[in-house]
Protein backbone atom coordinates (compact mmCIF):
# COMPACT_ATOMS: atom_id res chain seq x y z
CA UNK A 1 0.00 0.00 0.00
CA UNK A 2 2.47 2.28 1.15
CA UNK A 3 4.79 1.43 -2.22
CA UNK A 4 1.96 1.10 -4.57
CA UNK A 5 -0.97 2.84 -3.86
CA UNK A 6 -1.02 6.37 -4.55
CA UNK A 7 -3.28 7.81 -2.11
CA UNK A 8 -1.54 6.13 0.56
CA UNK A 9 2.09 6.98 -0.18
CA UNK A 10 0.49 11.13 -0.76
CA UNK A 11 -0.92 10.99 2.51
CA UNK A 12 0.99 13.02 5.11
CA UNK A 13 2.13 11.96 8.18
CA UNK A 14 1.46 15.18 10.09
CA UNK A 15 0.34 13.91 13.07
CA UNK A 16 2.34 11.45 15.84
CA UNK A 17 1.02 10.32 19.22
CA UNK A 18 2.09 12.34 22.36
CA UNK A 19 4.34 9.46 23.39
CA UNK A 20 5.57 6.10 21.20
CA UNK A 21 7.67 3.47 22.20
CA UNK A 22 11.13 3.89 20.38
CA UNK A 23 12.69 0.29 20.07
CA UNK A 24 16.30 0.59 20.79
CA UNK A 25 18.64 -1.78 19.86
CA UNK A 26 18.85 -5.50 21.61
CA UNK A 27 15.72 -5.77 24.06
CA UNK A 28 16.32 -1.86 25.13
CA UNK A 29 13.22 0.81 24.90
CA UNK A 30 12.62 3.89 25.82
CA UNK A 31 9.80 6.50 25.67
CA UNK A 32 9.69 9.40 23.64
CA UNK A 33 7.30 12.72 23.76
CA UNK A 34 6.63 14.01 20.44
CA UNK A 35 7.85 17.80 21.72
CA UNK A 36 11.41 16.02 22.93
CA UNK A 37 12.01 14.24 19.31
CA UNK A 38 12.91 14.97 16.16
CA UNK A 39 12.99 11.14 14.55
CA UNK A 40 8.70 10.86 15.42
CA UNK A 41 8.40 11.76 11.29
CA UNK A 42 8.77 8.32 11.28
CA UNK A 43 6.00 5.78 10.69
CA UNK A 44 4.37 4.21 14.08
CA UNK A 45 2.70 0.77 14.54
CA UNK A 46 -0.16 0.20 17.20
CA UNK A 47 -0.97 -2.42 18.98
CA UNK A 48 -4.68 -3.12 20.09
CA UNK A 49 -5.07 -5.82 23.08
CA UNK A 50 -6.70 -7.14 25.76
CA UNK A 51 -4.26 -6.08 29.13
CA UNK A 52 -5.12 -9.40 30.71
CA UNK A 53 -4.27 -9.04 34.73
CA UNK A 54 -0.59 -7.62 33.88
CA UNK A 55 -0.04 -4.73 36.07
CA UNK A 56 3.68 -4.35 35.80
CA UNK A 57 3.54 -3.03 32.15
CA UNK A 58 1.87 -0.07 32.86
CA UNK A 59 3.29 3.86 32.86
CA UNK A 60 2.30 5.05 35.57
CA UNK A 61 3.52 8.47 37.27
CA UNK A 62 6.41 6.73 39.24
CA UNK A 63 8.27 4.63 36.55
CA UNK A 64 7.71 7.34 34.16
CA UNK A 65 10.95 8.92 34.03
CA UNK A 66 12.54 5.80 34.03
CA UNK A 67 10.87 4.76 30.72
CA UNK A 68 11.81 8.26 29.31
CA UNK A 69 15.26 6.80 29.43
CA UNK A 70 15.46 3.10 29.20
CA UNK A 71 13.74 0.01 29.84
CA UNK A 72 13.96 -3.87 28.83
CA UNK A 73 11.62 -5.26 27.01
CA UNK A 74 11.65 -8.32 29.80
CA UNK A 75 8.81 -6.50 32.02
CA UNK A 76 6.56 -6.48 29.73
CA UNK A 77 3.66 -8.66 29.08
CA UNK A 78 4.40 -11.55 26.49
CA UNK A 79 2.10 -10.04 24.13
CA UNK A 80 3.69 -6.71 24.13
CA UNK A 81 6.53 -8.50 23.59
CA UNK A 82 5.41 -10.46 20.33
CA UNK A 83 4.41 -6.85 18.78
CA UNK A 84 7.51 -5.66 19.48
CA UNK A 85 9.28 -8.70 17.80
CA UNK A 86 6.94 -8.28 15.01
CA UNK A 87 7.29 -4.22 14.50
CA UNK A 88 11.11 -4.61 14.28
CA UNK A 89 10.84 -7.87 12.01
CA UNK A 90 8.82 -5.17 9.79
CA UNK A 91 11.64 -3.19 10.09
CA UNK A 92 9.73 -0.18 12.16
CA UNK A 93 11.08 1.63 15.29
CA UNK A 94 8.32 3.12 16.88
CA UNK A 95 5.20 1.52 18.88
CA UNK A 96 2.14 2.86 20.24
CA UNK A 97 0.84 0.64 23.30
CA UNK A 98 -1.85 2.55 25.34
CA UNK A 99 -0.84 0.47 28.62
CA UNK A 100 2.65 2.27 27.89
CA UNK A 101 2.11 5.62 26.16
CA UNK A 102 -0.41 6.63 28.17
CA UNK A 103 0.13 7.47 32.00
CA UNK A 104 -2.21 4.92 33.45
CA UNK A 105 -2.34 6.42 37.02
CA UNK A 106 -3.10 10.66 35.86
CA UNK A 107 -6.17 10.98 35.01
CA UNK A 108 -5.53 13.89 33.06
CA UNK A 109 -3.23 12.38 31.04
CA UNK A 110 -6.33 9.73 30.02
CA UNK A 111 -8.77 12.44 29.52
CA UNK A 112 -6.23 14.40 27.11
CA UNK A 113 -4.98 10.99 25.26
CA UNK A 114 -8.61 9.01 25.24
CA UNK A 115 -9.37 12.15 23.08
CA UNK A 116 -6.50 11.85 20.89
CA UNK A 117 -7.45 7.92 20.25
CA UNK A 118 -9.30 8.03 17.04
CA UNK A 119 -6.04 10.28 15.71
CA UNK A 120 -3.53 7.90 16.84
CA UNK A 121 -5.18 4.44 14.99
CA UNK A 122 -5.72 6.74 12.19
CA UNK A 123 -1.99 7.64 11.09
CA UNK A 124 -0.41 4.58 12.25
CA UNK A 125 0.96 2.95 9.55
CA UNK A 126 -0.36 -0.48 10.55
CA UNK A 127 -2.28 -1.82 13.41
CA UNK A 128 -1.44 -4.99 15.34
CA UNK A 129 -4.61 -6.69 16.97
CA UNK A 130 -4.46 -9.34 19.90
CA UNK A 131 -8.08 -11.09 20.16
CA UNK A 132 -6.54 -12.57 23.69
CA UNK A 133 -3.95 -11.38 26.81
Amino acid sequence: CIEKHQVCRARPRLYHPTRLVELLGGNSLRLVHRSHSVRLDEPYVTLSHRWGLDETSRTTLSNLEQRLLSFPAEELSPTMRDAITVVRGLGYHFLWIDALCIIQDSDEDWLHEASEMSFVYNNAVLTLAAANS
